[in-house]
């Protein structure tokens, strides 16, 4: 299945795939072990499968799970449920919230619900994705649904973070870029820049022009050498040497 068409395009496709939980199960031993098993203690390709689904390795006796060291380690629920939530996240434009999967799959309580699509959404961060690149803006924003009382930076019950945006022209954002931050604070703003935003190799260091980022501690004059067109003081945030 997987040496002409690793992922079904269709949900009629994905039906078909994924209709057994053997099919799940078979689905992620190709992806874990494309050459077929290999004992994760000694090495050793020689092993038998259980009764419960687990590999017993013949040279050292080792069990492996293939849900080991994955999203689905430890799981009571079966892969077919994870699949498909793991479809529905993908093919919802809006994304699916943890109410909604307590409606739809019966979980018991709203918390295991958010910690599935937390789980699953810390995995799908590609890892050494490029940083953003060119002009970019920052700016804090405070994530949560309506709550009565105050707005703003006293607004209580919220998750604090940092937004880092392409600007492309006057008119176009480009990529984004998110992180939850402890407070609004020049240090954090270093650190995100420093993370998420390639640097300019002119004067090796990092130009941001913010919406309003004096509020993370105001802005550093940037190098004298530096030909960049929004080099500002009250403009530009400087990160590096």
């Amino acid at each position: 299945m997987l040496d002409s068409e690793p992922y079904p395009k269709t949900f009629e496709e994905f039906l078909d795939w994924f209709s057994t939980e053997e099919q799940c199960v078979a689905y992620l031993e190709s992806i874990k072990w494309p050459d077929g098993f290999v004992c994760p203690q000694c090495g050793s390709r020689d092993a038998w499968k259980t009764d419960r689904g687990l590999w017993l390795c013949r040279s050292c006796r080792h069990q492996a799970s293939v849900t080991v060291g994955t999203v689905f380690e430890g799981t009571r629920k079966s892969l077919r449920v994870w699949f498909h939530v793991m479809w529905l996240m993908m093919a919802h434009k809006t994304g699916l919230s943890a109410k909604g999967l307590c409606d739809v799959y019966g979980f018991g309580s709203y918390q295991t619900a958010w910690g599935w699509l937390h789980k699953l959404r810390s995995v799908m961060i590609r890892e050494g994705r490029e940083r953003l690149q060119g002009r970019i803006e920052i700016d804090e924003a405070y994530v949560g649904g309506r709550v009565e009382g105050p707005r703003g930076r006293v607004a209580e019950g919220k998750i604090l973070v940092i937004v880092g945006v392409e600007r492309v022209d006057s008119e176009s954002l480009g990529r984004v870029r998110f992180r939850c931050i402890p407070g609004i604070t020049r240090k954090c703003a270093e650190a995100f820049v420093v993370d998420y935003v390639e640097p300019v190799p002119a004067c090796g260091g990092w130009f941001v022009k913010p919406k309003a980022f004096q509020s993370f501690g105001g802005s550093k004059r940037p190098p004298a050498n530096s030909n960049n067109e929004a080099a500002s003081p009250r403009k530009v945030f400087w990160v590096g040497p």
